[in-house]
């Protein structure tokens, strides 16, 4: 069941809602159905997280941090570990995120899920220099809106940080990120690099998001 729900088999909406119901009454065992298939995924790109949540399964942060901790590429289940907002997950996450700083993927999957739980005191252990580097251009943008999504004073200020590094790409989503937080800043940002030398530069969609922040009051 967790296997076709997470492949959209299921072509009856009620349907789905059964099998989703029948999982979810296996308490423990539906979670684990899932997280296996999470374990499978790698870092592709899925809506396990979201089937975990609906579960409500009693200690799932529990769980979920053990199995974690127990295994290699636990990327799915850093990412539905997002969608249990518990003070365990919360602290499992922050101290997570700065433990992955070499590793893109991982980074990327534990600021989205800090972003999720709106967590501030993720935005201290972002290191907004190491993803400026070439590897990180395919996460940069997501780590960037995440860390607006997870709010307070530190993010914005990284998020400042980064809109003033000369040669930086996503402007437009640094941008949109910090309006999350601050819309005076982020729109004082979007008009001083409209108005720069490197504006000409700017990549059209990143351009295109930067003149709504400045028009936007």
């Amino acid at each position: 069941m967790a296997w076709k729900l997470r492949c959209g088999a299921y072509k009856d909406a009620q349907e789905a809602e059964a099998a989703l119901a029948r999982l979810k009454g296996a308490g423990k065992e539906g979670l684990l159905a899932f997280a296996t298939l999470a374990l499978g995924q790698g870092t592709g790109h899925t809506n396990l997280p979201g089937f975990i949540a609906k579960l409500d399964v009693p200690d799932a942060d529990v769980i979920l941090i053990e199995l974690i901790e127990s295994h290699e590429h636990p990327h799915g289940l850093v990412s539905a570990l997002g969608t249990q907002d518990t003070a365990g997950s919360r602290d499992f996450l922050v101290d997570w995120l700065p433990k992955h700083a070499e590793d893109a993927g991982m980074y990327w999957t534990t600021a989205t899920a800090l972003g999720r739980l709106k967590e501030p005191r993720g935005a201290a252990y972002l290191d907004i220099e190491a993803i400026t580097g070439p590897s990180w251009g395919g996460v940069r943008g997501q780590i960037l809106w995440a860390l607006g999504q997870m709010g307070g004073d530190e993010a914005a200020a990284k998020l400042g940080q980064y809109l003033g590094t000369p040669h930086a790409d996503k402007l437009g989503s640094a941008a949109s990120a910090l309006a999350l937080i601050d819309k005076d800043a982020a729109r004082r940002h979007a008009k001083r690099l409209l108005a720069s030398d490197r504006a000409k530069f700017i990549h059209w969609m990143d351009r295109s998001a930067l003149e709504k922040l400045a028009k936007d009051e």
